[in-house]
């Protein structure tokens, strides 16, 4: 770019203006593109406890929150998980 005659940076004519923004929505579509497949790749990776092709997972999640929160002790918690874990 070169100093113009209109005391600015920028090409004649006022085409620095539409370069600059070419530029900024290009850099924001690239942003939001990251973004888009980031999130979509982040909801993917584990598996999720409540699915419907496991109904044990539901009883597993919460035998872990109770464990969590001391409503019941490691060896309650490890028969129990068994428990489930054999009847599949």
């Amino acid at each position: 770019m070169m100093w113009d005659h209109d005391g600015g940076w920028g090409m004649t004519g006022g085409g620095g203006w539409l370069a600059l923004v070419v530029i900024v929505t290009l850099v924001a579509a690239a942003v939001a593109a990251l973004v888009v497949t980031t999130g979509l790749r982040s909801g993917t990776t584990g598996p999720s406890p409540s699915r419907p092709d496991d109904p044990d997972a539901e009883a597993d999640c919460i035998l872990q929150r109770r464990f969590a929160a001391g409503e019941i002790d490691e060896d309650e918690f490890l028969q129990r998980r068994a428990l489930l874990h054999t009847r599949r």
